[in-house]
Order: structure tokens, then sequence, then C-alpha cells
């Protein structure tokens, strides 16, 4: 009778289902990587409503389904208030500017959600959802002369923000226009990486771990703990997440490969570190046990390379790889858009 390999519960194998090491939403390959009889129904259930749904819907590399043509842009749903990610404008006059995205036909577009901007002493603006205006008496000598100084950006309803901004005690006349550059802006993308995408992704990389480990392996006390992490969250798992590449000829932009990494690593012969990047954007190293010290052939030191091109999957040696460090960090981080 199978286990499975989360709640550790002996079932039947009607009780099971296949069990994808990269989650389908993140791309369908030819001979894929599934793992059989290991994660039962529920288990598998379980993921995907809670931080597989995370994982696409609340991360940067989710927005990149759509750039790379996994998902089709007329499926994308905004989430608003409840996304984990704010968009602005960082460069030019309209820095910090609010934006979101939204399909349009076959691809993705930008729109400014209706703010103001209140022009500061050093000539850069702070923008204001029109329910975040602050009352005109209350200004300090940072908005210096707001009665002239006030910025609608392009798309905002002028109507509705006049009256906005008279309720507030703005004496505000509408003088025209503001022209802005037709060239591509660069934006920022703000979001915190919280416990569920991070679960999200040591899933992702302990699956991979069993698909080439054996079940006395697999089933070990040592992989509780990640276990335990992924299932519930019970516990706290060392991730580091950086932009640092996972293979080592990848030392500039223009040789990054498009697709997802995953590689695992055994450090000092006691640490087992799993590598993972999805399209190749941001790099999680994520410890799946440590002290290991059973005498068991252990399958570290490779990887695979899933391209989302032309959807392959390819074997990665340890001369590919760039070896983790093992001071792990969890940062905030900061996501660029480039040009």
């Amino acid at each position: 009778m199978p286990k499975c390999i989360y709640c550790l519960e002996d079932k039947n194998a009607l009780l099971f289902n296949t069990e994808h090491v990269i989650p389908e939403s993140f791309g369908r390959f030819q001979q894929n990587l599934t793992l059989i009889n290991k994660v039962c129904t529920k288990c598998n259930q379980k993921f995907g409503d809670d931080i597989d749904l995370e994982l696409g819907r609340n991360t940067f590399e989710g927005i990149s389904r759509y750039k790379h043509g996994i998902k089709k842009a007329n499926k994308f749903k905004n989430r608003g208030k409840k996304s984990n990610l704010t968009m602005k404008i960082a460069e030019g006059p309209l820095k910090n500017l609010v934006v979101e995205l939204i399909p349009d036909q076959t691809r993705l577009k930008l729109v400014i959600l209706p703010q103001i901007g209140l022009r500061k002493g050093d000539g850069t603006y702070d923008f204001f959802e029109f329910k975040e205006i602050p009352e005109f008496q209350h200004l300090s000598e940072k908005y210096p002369n707001s009665e002239r100084l006030i910025l609608i950006p392009p798309g905002v309803n002028i109507n509705e923000a006049t009256k906005s901004l008279n309720k507030k005690g703005f004496k505000f006349q509408y003088q025209g226009e503001f022209i802005t550059s037709t060239n591509d802006i660069l934006c920022e993308i703000d979001g915190q990486i919280d416990k569920k995408i991070r679960r999200a992704f040591a899933k992702i990389a302990f699956n991979f771990f069993a698909y080439f480990n054996d079940e006395e392996i697999l089933f070990h006390p040592t992989f509780n703990e990640i276990r335990d992490f992924i299932l519930n969250g019970n516990v706290g798992i060392p991730i580091k997440i950086d932009n640092k590449s996972i293979l080592a000829d990848e030392k500039s932009a223009k040789s990054i490969r498009a697709g997802h990494i995953v590689a695992i690593s055994k450090i000092h012969g006691k640490c087992i570190f799993a590598q993972l990047s999805l399209f190749n954007t941001f790099r999680y190293t994520i410890l799946l046990a440590k002290n290991v010290n059973f005498n068991k052939n252990i399958q570290a030191g490779f990887g695979r390379f899933f391209d989302v091109q032309n959807m392959k999957i390819h074997e990665i040696s340890s001369t590919e790889l760039i070896f983790p460090s093992v001071n792990l960090i969890i940062p905030k981080v900061k996501i660029w858009i480039p040009r």
C-alpha cells in the first residue's frame, strides 16, 4: 500500500493521483516529471487550493507566465487589494504612480489607478488615491504651493479628481493635459514573498528530490521538517532569495535562458539543498535537510532545465551548476521589469 510523502499516511492506491514536479500552470513539458503514488489526493487538493494558487496569482513568476505564453492574457485576473504585489512607475515625473495590469486581447497592459499627485519641494510627487487625499489645511511644508502643483495622471477622470480635491479643501482648477513620453517606462513591482509562497517553492523542490530518490530516503525522519513546512507551515525552513544565477555559464543578461531550473546539491556531506528558479528570474535556495547522517545513496549534484520555448526538459550536470552558500536569509525583494 503506497504512503504519501507529505502526510505519511498509508492509503489505497485509488486515493493517490499524479503530482507534477513543476505545477502544470507553469507549463506542460514533454516527458514531464511526475510523481506516481507518492502524493495522496487529499494533500494534492490542499496544495492546489492554497499554495499553488498563491504561486500563480500572487508572484512575479506568476505574472511571467503571460509574457512567455504559458497562460493567455484573457485568463488574467487582477486581485486588486488582495494582491501581495504593488506596481509603480519607477522613473520620470510619474515616478511612484501606482499602476496595475489588465488583459488586452493577446497581451497584458498597464492602466493607471485613480489618484492625484502632490508636488514636494524636491520636484517629485506623492500620489494618493482619492479617498486618501490629505486635508489641504493639514498639509505641511512638504507640499509647497499645493494649490497650483497638483498632477492628474493621464486617464484619470478630471471631474472625479476635482470633486475629491474640493472635498479636501483644495481650490483646484484644471489647466490642461500633462504630456508624457511615448517610450517604454520602467516599472517596479514591490511584493512580499510570504510563507505560502515560500511553501509553494519548497514543494517544487521536495517534489523534484522525491522524483529521483527512493522511498527509504524520502520517509526518513530527517525530512520531516521540510514536509511539515510544506504541508502546514508549522516550522521555519531557511530559504535564501536572490537574483543570482544557478547555471555557471549565465554571466550576463544576454546568456540567461528562458525556462525553469531545479537542482539538488549536497554540501559538506550533511546538508541537502535545492536551488530553484521559475522563468530563470529569482533564485530560491532551500534547505531540504540538515545533519544527514544515514548511509543511503542520496541522488544529488544535478538538475533539470525546463525550456519554456520548446517545452522540453534538459539534464544539468554538477559541472554546470553554481553551488549555493550555506548562509541562508529571507530578504524582502524588489522586482524590476526591464525595458
